[in-house]
């Protein structure tokens, strides 16, 4: 596999002629004192000091977790001498780098630091029966859960209430999301704050769920820095069942895991479990529900593919998939809405005039496109244009990607020119950031389509591109 990812790296650096670094930073970077982080636990554990239960529970998972992360660590330094040359290629590709000029921007790994002795998979609060699980029958992480009484009824609507803790932006983005999961799933939601079981909304300390239904009432943390659509989607996916995509059985096929550049409190986050839940779903780098790339400065997570490399981490949107999966999970007849491949889809949030059907031919044409606002504000979802480029029957296209500009970041979390030349159900090959091309700026299609969008949610994203038949 290094050959290849050799061979990927030389091609795009040979075919990097005049493409020029435009992008530049729009948000200061904040800093994050070492205090600030070692007071997260102490705030966290306030939320039952009250609750002498809340207390004994805290006490318990937390003692679970620390004996499990002492075999997860003993497991992994098993099998963590990979090849050196996979270190090598991260290393490559921090080189290519280092004049991105990368804008500010954490996950929810960076957000919960300093909750790790409490959280699992670095935002799941598990139950006294899960955290004991990890111990008992050395069962770990799943992509979706299998007990039927950690599903909710799907006949009956989910019963949630949005606490006083949180402010009316916050409360309007826990909406959207919960009216997307509803819209696109044959799950319901009601407001009901008296519900023998329920979801509690709250500004707690970081970003953090339980998996699955419990027995009473479950809370879904939002503290400072969670209030975006996309990590408010993924706390919510959690609450109705799914765990994190990296913990597939089948990731190795996909993904890397450069352990030597994992901390040693990250480690047991990055498990795997033999028995998860896939329900025959292809893997999918933009889930809503994978990990980034890195949760420190070292690249961590190597896709197989790596064109795909800054498509994992999406926090956005839930994807077709994420969606499909949730769909067959409950057994839902109902799939995504929404037209279908034949046509492009139409302009999305703030963008208008943009988009339409291209046909190619054996003559070099250019597309340019743009969305988004001259505006440092960090807008509430990503305005979108989407392009289908066609040709006849039986040939593919070739695309040189010439030129893009916008805010370049981790996950390309604000805005990316996306490339779909095959399955169109996955999330696309994303491009935000200079060194992007210098990796990879030239496509073939699987077939005789291509679909082109480039999103926006801070600032302004544009793209240039060529394509022919091939």
């Amino acid at each position: 596999m290094f050959d290849y990812y050799l061979v990927y790296l030389l091609l795009g650096l040979l075919s990097f002629n005049a493409i020029q670094n435009v992008n530049g930073r729009f948000l200061e970077k904040q800093v994050v004192s070492q205090v600030e982080i070692d007071t997260k636990l102490q705030a966290f554990l306030k939320n039952y000091a009250n609750d002498k239960d809340s207390q004994n529970f805290i006490k318990d998972v937390k003692a679970q977790l620390c004996d499990y992360r002492k075999h997860a660590h003993h497991d992994i330094s098993q099998i963590s001498n990979l090849k050196r040359k996979k270190y090598d290629f991260a290393k490559l590709i921090k080189n290519l780098r280092k004049d991105d000029d990368e804008e500010p921007f954490e996950d929810i790994g960076d957000i919960n630091r300093g909750l790790e002795n409490v959280l699992y998979d670095g935002d799941i609060i598990l139950t006294k029966n899960q955290s004991k699980a990890l111990n008992l029958i050395r069962r770990k992480k799943r992509q979706a859960v299998s007990l039927p009484s950690m599903l909710w009824p799907k006949l009956e609507p989910i019963p949630f209430y949005i606490d006083s803790s949180i402010d009316v932006n916050t409360s309007k983005l826990i909406k959207n999301a919960i009216d997307f999961w509803q819209n696109n799933t044959c799950l319901n939601f009601i407001e009901n704050s008296s519900a023998p079981t329920r979801i509690k909304f709250y500004k707690g300390t970081g970003c953090s769920s339980f998996v699955g239904r419990i027995t009473g009432e479950q809370s879904i943390s939002l503290g400072s820095r969670c209030n975006y659509f996309g990590i408010i989607s993924h706390e919510i996916a959690h609450s109705l069942g799914l765990f994190h995509y990296q913990s597939r059985p089948d990731r190795d096929e996909y993904i890397d895991i450069l352990w030597n550049n994992v901390p040693s409190s990250w480690e047991s986050n990055l498990q795997k479990e033999p028995q998860a839940i896939t329900l025959g779903m292809p893997y999918e780098y933009g889930s809503i529900m994978h990990y980034a790339e890195k949760d420190s400065d070292l690249v961590q997570l190597l896709a197989k593919d790596p064109r795909y490399q800054r498509t994992m981490g999406n926090r956005d949107h839930p994807t077709f998939n994420d969606v499909l999966l949730i769909n067959k999970l409950y057994s839902c007849e109902k799939g995504f809405g929404g037209p279908d491949c034949s046509q492009p889809a139409p302009p999305e949030f703030s963008a208008k005039n943009c988009g339409g059907i291209l046909q190619a031919n054996d003559e070099w044409q250019t597309l340019n496109g743009e969305t988004g606002e001259n505006s440092k504000d960090v807008k509430e979802r990503q305005a979108a244009c989407h392009w289908h480029i066609s040709s006849p029957f039986g040939t593919r296209i070739y695309i040189k990607v010439t030129a893009i500009q916008g805010a370049c970041s981790l996950g390309c979390f604000y805005g990316s020119t996306e490339i779909k030349l095959g399955n169109f159900t996955l999330t696309g090959i994303r491009l935000c950031c200079y060194s992007d091309l210098k990796q990879e700026s030239e496509f073939i299609t699987d077939r005789n389509l291509a679909v082109i969008s480039v999103h926006s949610q801070l600032s302004i994203t544009k793209f240039s591109l060529m394509y022919k038949i091939v």
